[in-house]
């Protein structure tokens, strides 16, 4: 098969839109309200799981990200202010429980995260993976805790966008 000058102009504009097209990160910035439905919270203890959470999230390009968090269940309400670099550096962020070490990287269009902290003399891990429907009406962040009393809990949030 020979290539003309126009077919290989073609496909290289091709194959280089695609690349553009892959490469984007897509934004996680807005206002997100946990679809309880479609959430599942595994083996966490009932007065665990939220009745409501609201996330309202900015994304400053692909470098940052600030989650604002609140929280209402059967323990209360409770807010968090986390802050993260997304360039795979340690960020530092408190919360009502002490401190937590993230780190925090693109992975795809997935934004990955683990976070460290101690609670009550142990130290409790936590691995999620973030990641926007190609619409962006939908987010879904997956869960893993490790060095909790009740072992490793995996969990998987479900919002919609406001």
């Amino acid at each position: 098969m020979t290539l003309t000058r126009s077919t290989f102009f073609c496909l290289a504009l091709t194959v280089a839109s695609v690349s553009t097209w892959a490469a984007e990160k897509p934004n996680f910035s807005g206002t997100w309200e946990m679809n309880k439905a479609k959430s599942d919270f595994g083996q966490m203890p009932p007065m665990m799981v939220p009745d409501k959470l609201t996330q309202k999230i900015v994304q400053k390009g692909e470098t940052e990200m600030r989650v604002e968090s609140t929280t209402t269940g059967e323990r209360g309400t409770a807010s968090t202010d986390m802050k993260y670099k997304l360039d795979g550096s340690e960020s530092t962020n408190k919360n009502q429980m002490g401190e937590v070490k993230s780190v925090a990287k693109w992975d795809g269009s997935q934004i990955a995260i683990t976070s460290k902290r101690e609670v009550q003399g142990m130290t409790i891990g936590l691995s999620e993976k973030w990641e926007v429907s190609a619409d962006g009406k939908t987010m879904s962040v997956q869960r893993t805790m490790t060095g909790t009393p009740m072992g490793d809990v995996v969990t998987k949030t479900v919002f919609d966008k406001q």
